[in-house]
């Protein structure tokens, strides 16, 4: 079988229609698909390695070793994507249901309060960790 970069969009698509999700998500046109994957990417400035990651993990296999044979810029990003962004739309929300559980039985079940006094600290430390990889650690692995 072809190198999944030399596969065309629609050879992809047709092995798993949700492959069509991540040519969505970076704007590659999968219509009429006849494109090799690696044309799509140059096309549209996209990183070919970002987007062979999400197809290799979403097309099946050791998540673990499709991860593994990412590049580290690859890497960095899906990192970034996936798991910082998760942080970052779910903490609020996590926060804002913890605010009120505190505000309305906080006073009766002080545990709760040390909970969210436990919580605060772990968001806030999780944040600035998340910083120094994206503003210190990660440029630093990108330039070696």
């Amino acid at each position: 079988m072809e190198p999944l970069g030399r596969q065309t969009l629609s050879e992809i698509i047709n092995r798993n229609y949700k492959a069509a999700l991540i040519f969505d998500k970076f704007s590659l046109d999968y219509w009429p698909g006849d494109i090799k994957l690696e044309n799509a990417c140059k096309a549209q400035k996209v990183v070919l390695d970002l987007v062979l990651c999400e197809l290799r993990r979403l097309l099946g296999g050791n998540a673990a070793a499709q991860l593994n044979s990412c590049s580290l810029p690859s890497l960095i990003q899906y990192i970034c994507n996936k798991h910082h962004t998760y942080v970052l739309e779910n903490a609020p929300i996590v926060n804002k249901y913890l605010n009120k559980l505190v505000h309305l039985h906080g006073d009766r079940n002080p545990e709760v309060v040390e909970i969210a006094k436990v919580f605060y600290k772990f968001v806030d430390e999780l944040m600035m960790h998340m910083k120094k990889e994206e503003v210190m650690f990660f440029p630093f692995i990108e330039r070696l």
